[in-house]
């Protein structure tokens, strides 16, 4: 502000609230009706006005049984077998129950991710003790805590504040970026203390065999955590069967990518090439959709990307470095990083040659105007 001799910043300092889907689709919905003319704008400030009223306490229950339900699917897809699901859907309920209690207590929400985090690890070795001491079951408390948490790492902010990064708004991403990563260190300390108290309490565990599943597996999986993953984001109705469907050929879609160009290129390029060709196909889709249908783009992109983003990676990277294994850490970091990079790219030349999703609404309206 002023002149270029005597300029002065001035920044708002906001808290962002939680990303919310059902909100973010509603508003959409009252921008279209707006621009073709169907709402006034009074009727159209009262119907934002209701998309900003906190859910039910019956919707927020809901999302305790989604929780866990894409804890398990998470299970699947980062390798985990048939009893190592159910030991996550277990776990997913314990961190899905204290998420709808921290949404009963905001002020608790200032140490949601420590505490969140130890009572999910925790869980999870108490849970494996009692599945082995029942039904011999021989499971992976490790895959089911990082499963159960995986929801709770911050990677649609990372995504976002690379993006503001690449688009020049130095302010705005790294601030994200700075506290997006204070929630992982959170989560991964939270985790590290409950695993080693479950373990001290509880005792060690016999390590079970990792077998592979069959693809169908995974297919199926990743259209579950889809649906789960839109419930938990305030969804409803016929948004969470397309969000599955998206969720589902979009996994499958990287997932095949990514066997196609191994031995073509190298093993380094190959997952990142795949990142950015998924992302890319993933952006055409969510524009095409927002245009000629009343979903909007993020009911489609934010879910779908999600299984594109390195969360898992992210966590081992921050958990490498909490062990002091350095070299590891630091390069399983940078994977990750790039791999998001990837995303990031893929999005932003996708959006940049599509059509905006509300310009054909703008067109009729110059159209009237002349």
């Amino acid at each position: 502000l002023g002149p270029i001799g005597d300029q002065q910043v001035q920044v708002i300092r906001a808290k962002p609230g939680s990303l919310n889907l059902g909100g973010s689709s509603g508003l959409d919905e009252v921008v279209r009706k707006s621009l073709s003319g169907k709402l006034t704008a009074g009727e159209a400030l009262d119907e934002v006005i209701a998309l900003e009223q906190p859910p039910s306490a019956r919707r927020r229950l809901l999302s305790v049984p989604a929780w866990g339900v894409a804890a398990a699917a998470i299970t699947v897809l980062i390798g985990g077998r048939g009893f190592d699901a159910v030991l996550a859907l277990l776990t997913g309920f314990v961190v899905g129950g204290v998420m709808w209690w921290v949404g009963r207590n905001p002020r608790a929400a200032r140490v949601l991710a420590p505490v969140v985090a130890f009572l999910g690890a925790f869980a999870a070795v108490a849970f494996a003790h009692v599945l082995f001491a029942a039904f011999g079951w021989e499971t992976a408390p490790v895959r089911a805590t990082v499963a159960s948490l995986l929801l709770l790492i911050p990677a649609f902010s990372l995504v976002v504040a690379v993006e503001e990064l690449a688009l020049g708004h130095l302010l705005a991403g790294s601030s994200r970026m700075f506290g997006a990563v204070l929630v992982i260190f959170g989560v991964v300390l939270g985790a590290s203390l409950g695993r080693q108290v479950g373990r001290s309490l509880l005792g060690p565990l016999p390590a079970g065999a990792v077998l592979p599943l069959p693809v169908w597996a995974f297919v199926i999986a990743a259209a579950i955590a889809g649906a789960a993953f839109s419930v938990g984001l305030g969804l409803r109705g016929i948004a969470v069967v397309v969000v599955a469907l998206a969720v589902m050929l979009m996994a499958t879609l990287a997932r095949g990518m990514q066997l196609a160009f191994q031995g073509r290129i190298s093993d380094v390029a190959a997952p990142l090439l795949a990142t950015f060709v998924s992302a890319f196909i993933l952006g055409l889709v969510g524009a095409f959709v927002a245009r000629y249908t009343t979903i909007s783009a993020l009911v489609i992109i934010v879910p779908s990307s999600f299984m594109l983003i390195p969360g898992a990676l992210g966590f081992g990277a921050f958990q490498s470095l909490f062990a002091q294994q350095t070299q590891d850490g630091v390069a399983t970091l940078i994977t990750a990083l790039a791999t998001i990079a990837a995303l990031v790219y893929g999005l932003v030349v996708a959006t940049a040659i599509t059509p905006r999703p509300f310009a054909q609404y703008l067109s009729v309206k110059a159209n009237i105007r002349d």
